[in-house]
């Protein structure tokens, strides 16, 4: 049988069933907030310009005064608000699905899937076997970068379907006056259709090292969650946030525009690179991950218990 089918196959069902479960589940609590609060901004603003056509100062002047500044805030509110009511269709819900599962919130199930898919298996000490059996330990790794790639892939889908059937009940929940059109939606979308990968192929590779260096499930999780927190720590010193793979993220997603969804990722203020520079260096850092993994399979203690 081949080796990438395999080990697709090697997946654990019921652990993976309920990774997508809660990535659709955290998708939709996500949108719901980002939503509620837009909608919430857009009632306040049109109460206050209704407040200021109604009410009648014996100041002509003022009055109207009153109202271009409570027209002008309720236009900035929804032009602020139109990406968040685009994610209520189903293009909009698509971008949303890509940029959460390059958040924390896909980082971490990815993270979780590949502690149990390769941690497992060299708790169980079914590793080992394979590698006597096969002795392929590059094609081995290869097909475990693999899989978790399609399970990356998978996650989109599973947190856009969520999406667009949250959508249909939160355009009456949370009713958004003018959502972006479909051009504007898609000048958002179609750019993260190539950036999204390169990002999840990068946890990936983080992933895959991690539990391939540490061989331990609940270890390996461990050390993943202390490898992104100081990568957000470091990217927190200014004149270091430029070389912060948590930086290279949030500029290749964006992840600061907007104050409904807020920033999905941990750094803070973001440096000012392009998203080109960021995904250079991102794909080396994912090249370099990939080499240290093939260094570590190829070394004799690979075989040791």
């Amino acid at each position: 049988m081949n080796m990438y089918f395999a080990d697709f196959l090697k997946l654990r069902r019921p652990l993976i069933l309920w990774l997508s479960v809660a990535m659709a589940v955290g998708s939709i609590g996500i949108a719901s907030i980002g939503q509620q609060r837009a909608a919430a901004q857009l009632q306040r603003d049109q109460s206050t310009l209704q407040e200021a056509q109604t009410t009648r100062p014996q100041d002509n002047q003022s009055s109207e005064q009153m109202v271009q500044q409570a027209r002008q805030q309720l236009r900035e509110s929804e032009a602020g608000t139109a990406l968040i009511g685009a994610t209520q269709s189903w293009l909009g819900a698509l971008g949303l699905a890509l940029d959460l599962t390059c958040s924390a919130l896909g980082v971490v199930i990815l993270l979780l899937a590949a502690c149990a898919h390769i941690g497992g298996e060299w708790s169980q000490g079914t590793m080992r076997e394979v590698l006597i059996a096969s002795g392929r330990r590059g094609r081995l790794i290869s097909a475990k970068m693999v899989t978790l790639f399609v399970f990356g892939g998978w996650l989109v889908v599973c947190s856009w379907v969520g999406l667009v059937l949250w959508g249909v009940v939160s355009r009456h929940l949370y009713p958004i006056s003018h959502p972006a059109s479909q051009t504007v939606t898609a000048d958002w979308v179609l750019p993260m259709t190539w950036r999204a990968p390169l990002v999840i192929l990068f946890f990936v590779a983080l992933a895959v090292m991690l539990t391939l260096i540490v061989r331990h499930s609940l270890a390996a999780l461990l050390a993943g969650v202390i490898v992104l927190l100081g990568v957000n720590v470091f990217g927190e010193f200014g004149p270091w946030r430029r070389f912060s793979p948590a930086s290279w993220v949030g500029t290749m997603m964006k992840f600061n525009d907007g104050p409904y969804f807020g920033s999905r990722y941990w750094v803070g203020s973001l440096p000012k690179l392009s998203p080109l520079t960021s995904g250079l260096a991102l794909a080396g850092l994912s090249s370099l991950l990939v080499l240290v993994a093939f260094a570590v399979m190829h070394g004799r203690e690979a075989l040791r218990e």
